[in-house]
């Protein structure tokens, strides 16, 4: 054979080699797309991270499964033990049977179920496909809204507490939830304060703890601004998170007036107060000073500061849409203040709570001839210059009442007239009257604050008319000294 004949069967051979390499690692990779669309990814999650309609559907199978168990008397799947007051159990009969029930429900083929026995109870694990893994914090308040008897009442939230949007009163309904189950709370560790740094977003190094201290906190509720990263450190992963909002008119007024904006943008250190229409009327002229300013970051938009947006980025649109569309994937309840009643049956059932632990006395209210009316002229002029609020506002006040529909209305009517009722015989039995400038509330200089007296017969520190009157910074303190002694 010629050399160049020599050299060309190489060549040819060579490249027979490389086409068929090449058709081998198709092959093999339409094996494995193949595989994967028949077998979806897969992987070992806890319950409380799958989808809730598919939860409450495990839980409605096994506890099916169990009582008609022991109904027909299997003793083979609980019968007792020697060696342990609580009952042995067949893990093998009980999974089949559950996996039987759920496949009535055409689900058993994406769901492996592993059990364990946990005192008299069960625990139960799963291994999910990834499509039922929950991928939207809000479908948890889905599962609650159904009414599930047996939800269990959430021990780890994060209240993001929004200035002037009723959050006093959500605050202490939340405080009571916290002492009433002995949870931990996330406090300031400013001895003079009963709220985080409101100059820049809330970091971990401002919490009361003490050194070498590991133990994990339930409650987050004090006055902060919102800095995810943050929170989430040290705060559980699988913690409700709630907050609430209001019309951004009526809230804007409230705040210019609480935070003494009128003294605070005056020129001449009081002598002149800036009133809102002439605030508005140069808002731009007086904002850009607002460093200078106390309180001076409240003066636009106040409701995304208190969410984390800087006071430099008021005019981005881009960065506002970005923030709700980051709150509407963190938050799982946004409640509306112009709706409160509504809000906290909704919490009510998100945080499986009784009515009981919901009843109130509204907190951090003005005296009624602190509080102005607003004409159409001035609503027009608040809107405008608020505008990312008023997107903010509309855009949860839109998902809130979507939310609502999804509710039993007849149910919601129900708990709402019995709310109201409880609310009634709890003032009754607690307040005497209502007063202004009580040395435990606090107020910015010159605003009225109403708070309430108790009855003689009702003074006891430990006492539920006690909690339920009791004024954020002294819950505060208390708080703070009863974590640090136990």
């Amino acid at each position: 054979m010629k050399p160049e004949e020599g050299g060309k069967m190489r060549l040819i051979h060579t490249h027979y080699i490389f086409m068929t390499l090449i058709l081998f690692a198709v092959l093999l990779l339409c094996i494995l797309l193949h595989m994967s669309l028949m077998h979806p990814v897969r992987r070992h999650i806890p319950l409380d991270n799958i989808t809730p309609d598919l939860k409450q559907l495990l839980h409605q199978s096994s506890a099916q499964v169990l009582k008609n168990r022991k109904s027909d008397n299997h003793v083979d799947d609980f019968t007792p033990s020697a060696s342990s007051s609580s009952p042995s159990f067949n893990r093998k009969n009980y999974v089949n049977e559950t996996v039987s029930h759920l496949a009535m429900l055409e689900l058993s083929h994406d769901i492996e179920i592993s059990v364990k026995p946990k005192g008299n109870e069960i625990e139960t694990s799963l291994t999910l496909s990834q499509e039922q893994i929950v991928s939207d914090k809000s479908s948890n308040w889905e599962l609650q809204r159904s009414g599930n008897a047996h939800c269990t009442p959430q021990k780890n939230i994060v209240f993001l507490k929004t200035h002037k949007c009723a959050t006093s009163t959500v605050q202490n309904i939340i405080f009571r939830h916290g002492e009433k189950h002995q949870l931990r709370f996330v406090l300031p560790k400013s001895e003079r304060d009963h709220r985080f740094s409101l100059k820049k977003p809330f970091n971990r190094i401002e919490v009361l703890t003490e050194e070498d201290d590991t133990e994990s906190f339930n409650i987050f509720a004090n006055h902060a601004i919102f800095n995810q990263r943050e929170i989430e450190a040290i705060m559980p992963v699988e913690s409700i998170y709630i907050s609430i909002l209001r019309d951004p008119v009526s809230m804007y007024e409230s705040i210019f007036a609480y935070m003494r904006l009128d003294l605070r943008f005056s020129p001449d250190e009081g002598k002149h107060l800036v009133s809102m229409e002439e605030f508005l009327d140069s808002a731009p002229h007086f904002y850009q000073n607002w460093k200078e300013v106390y309180s001076g970051q409240y003066s636009r938009n106040p409701m995304l500061y208190d969410f984390g947006l800087r006071p430099e980025l008021m005019d981005n649109k881009t960065e506002i849409i970005s923030l709700i569309s980051m709150i509407d994937k963190q938050f799982d309840l946004i409640m509306i203040a112009d709706y409160f009643e509504e809000s906290l049956i909704m919490l009510k059932h998100l945080l499986c709570l009784e009515l009981s632990d919901i009843t109130y006395l509204t907190f951090n209210v003005r005296s009624e001839d602190s509080v102005r009316d607003i004409n159409t002229s001035l609503s027009k002029k608040i809107r405008a210059w608020n505008w990312g609020d008023v997107l903010l506002y509309n855009h949860f006040n839109k998902t809130f009442h979507e939310k609502l529909k999804l509710f039993d209305q007849e149910k919601m009517k129900m708990e709402i007239t019995e709310l109201r009722k409880l609310n009634t015989r709890l003032k009754e039995t607690c307040v005497s009257d209502v007063a202004v400038d009580m040395e435990s509330i606090w107020h910015p200089e010159g605003i009225q604050i109403e708070g309430f007296r108790l009855k003689k017969d009702q003074q006891d520190e430990s006492g539920f008319c006690k909690k339920v009157t009791r004024a954020e910074k002294v819950y505060t303190d208390i708080l703070k000294l009863r974590q640090l002694l136990y």
